[in-house]
């Protein structure tokens, strides 16, 4: 296991490790803008077994990881409907504030946006992207069925 040997490379795991893209990550541990991608690209290849060695030994094991995409896939939000009108003691329906408006009724619903995060971080992990951009020329329809 080859382990990250100076302090540029040690700052390049420890962005990666905080979120930051690879070339973000090469360009704030001290690479040149101009070589930020060619040394990034270098760094993740030549501590690939150190990084998944660091990922399993915080907990983050294969399992684990594969455990969190599935569950990502099937993401879902709680939504509250609000009430805007109450029926006083005549049963006459009044205008309610807005900051005095309750939600009783509460639905779960597919978070579409979450879901998708997980199917890019799942597609790439398989290399199911594809090399070169694809050009879309006609409009795309989409049914989805729950």
């Amino acid at each position: 296991m080859k382990k990250p040997k100076t302090k540029r490379q040690r700052a390049f795991f420890k962005n990666i490790a905080e979120g930051m893209t690879k070339r973000q990550a090469a360009i704030k541990a001290g690479y040149s803008e101009k070589s930020a991608n060619h040394s990034a690209d270098q760094n993740a290849e030549n501590c690939k077994d150190y990084w998944k060695k660091a990922l399993d030994a915080a907990g983050a094991t294969d399992a684990l990881i594969c455990q969190t995409i599935t569950e990502g896939l099937k993401a879902t939000k709680v939504v509250g409907y609000l009430q805007s009108v109450n029926k006083d003691g005549d049963g006459q329906l009044t205008k309610v504030k807005p900051d005095q408006c309750v939600s009783n009724e509460f639905v779960e619903v597919a978070d579409y946006s979450t879901r998708a995060k997980f199917v890019d971080i799942a597609l790439k992990l398989k290399a199911a992207y594809p090399a070169t951009k694809v050009e879309i020329t006609q409009p795309i329809r989409l049914a989805i069925d729950e």
